[in-house]
């Protein structure tokens, strides 16, 4: 999102984890209480959360709602259209523009080829600390053998 905004001459530093806490906050308090129908209220919780930044208040929110909509449930979806409603144009770009870039990252990493790599190199790490160990016992060896030819000279 951050590349998305520098190629539209804004330049924006976003605080990943201050924005994905606040949405965590938010979607816990939403479950908490009960949707008031008020969507200002989330708007102002967010706003204050995020340090009075409108900027950080909309990504907030627009993560916030990428997080709705992937969560099961009456009320995740019922939260959600609330969050969405009577939202200007730029707010459902962004939303659209996450969803993408959530929906892009899904198809690079699959768990399986993640798996298969790291045995891989788990196998590799094994044989390669066997081989140090094995190198670390024959340095000690002729240490102590040049030890004892030295002490023997003596």
């Amino acid at each position: 999102m951050q590349t998305h905004f520098m190629r539209r001459g804004m330049a924006i530093d976003i605080p990943v984890l201050r924005v994905m806490n606040t949405a965590h906050w938010l979607i816990s308090y939403m479950f908490a209480t009960t949707c008031s129908g008020d969507q200002a209220e989330y708007d102002v919780l967010t706003y204050d959360s995020m340090g009075q930044d409108k900027q950080l208040t909309v990504i907030s929110l627009i993560v916030l709602a990428a997080m709705l909509k992937r969560t099961d449930g009456m009320r995740a979806r019922s939260c959600r259209s609330l969050l969405l409603e009577n939202r200007s144009e730029d707010f459902y770009d962004g939303v659209s523009l996450y969803e993408q870039f959530l929906e892009s990252g899904e198809a690079h990493f699959a768990q399986e080829d993640f798996e298969t790599d790291v045995m891989d190199e788990v196998v590799t790490l094994r044989e390669q600390n066997a081989q140090l160990v094995q190198q670390v016992i024959t340095l000690q060896a002729t240490l102590k053998n040049m030890d004892a030819k030295q002490y023997n000279q003596y």
